[in-house]
């Protein structure tokens, strides 16, 4: 009996060694069964796969949409116009007086001393004229703008019958003496003007020009002429009435050099103020 237990077990111990080399296929009694898979179970634990992780934008460095730009036979551009306008004036001649003509003054009452003549200054006459220019548009964004700049070449005809001769003022005290005659003006004068469009129905603006003024002056049946530097100070506004036409108010202040006349006013400048209504043609 004894000796059948070794014999036994060492059957036993090579039935298992023949059982591991053939695989869980073979039989055995340790190793007949086909091992667990774990497959299975790590099938379930994975999670589904749900994509890749998306952040979120970070709107400091996002990039903005580009924006839309407007083709370039849209936009605003520089634009031909021509303007004819007429209105109101009213003229002074401020200067020099021919003594014999009109003298110096003394008021009786209070005794202040001796008044000379200051200026003669008109009635109110009429201004006619018209200009031709360009409108350049201030390029503020791609799409439309906010203003513009014009240049324009102008010409003015201005008329005015002469009222009265005013004196020097002292302690409230004015004379004043009659004059009979006419001051006619006409004036070339280059401009640049700064507009402003709050939006697409007005254009207000200002700016100034220089150019010469030629006098026709006459004054109690002597008659003179005269060519002076002249500068003006310009505000306008338009509003539109249809395409590319504009209904347009001026104002406009008119001064020049001193110019010689072999009249009774013997020197003077002229100044000019001006109110004009007219039309806007842009080309």
């Amino acid at each position: 009996m004894r000796r059948l237990i070794p014999a036994a077990l060492a059957c036993l111990l090579l039935a298992t060694s023949a059982s591991a080399s053939d695989g869980p296929r073979s039989g055995g009694l340790l190793t007949g069964l086909p091992a667990p898979s774990l497959a299975p179970q790590l099938e379930k634990r994975q999670p589904a796969d749900s994509g890749p992780a998306q952040s979120q934008p970070d709107p400091e460095t996002q990039e903005a949409p580009p924006e839309f730009v407007v083709p370039r036979h849209l936009r605003p551009h520089t634009r031909l116009y021509a303007r004819g306008a007429g209105g109101f004036t009213f003229m002074q001649l401020i200067g020099d007086f021919d003594p014999a003509a009109y003298p110096n003054v003394t008021p009786f009452f209070p005794p202040i001393g001796v008044l000379e003549p200051e200026r003669a200054q008109s009635d109110i006459g009429f201004a006619v004229g018209g200009a031709l220019g360009l409108r350049i548009p201030w390029a503020h964004a791609p799409d439309h703008a906010h203003g513009a700049t014009r240049i324009e070449a102008e010409y003015m005809f201005r008329t005015a019958t002469l009222d009265e001769v005013i004196y020097e003022e002292d302690f409230g005290v004015r004379p004043e003496a009659d004059i009979t005659g006419r001051l006619t003006g006409h004036t070339v004068m280059g401009n640049i003007i700064a507009e402003w469009w709050p939006d697409e129905h007005w254009r207000v603006g200002g700016g100034g020009g220089v150019g010469v003024m030629f006098t026709d002056l006459k004054a109690n049946g002597r008659e003179d002429t005269g060519t002076s530097v002249a500068f003006q100070l310009l505000g306008t506004a338009e509003t539109k009435i249809a395409d590319h036409l504009w209904l347009t108010f001026g104002l406009t202040l008119l001064g020049t050099s001193e110019v010689e006349y072999d009249t009774d006013i013997q020197e003077a400048n002229t100044l000019a103020l001006d109110f004009t209504v007219g039309l806007s043609l842009e080309i």
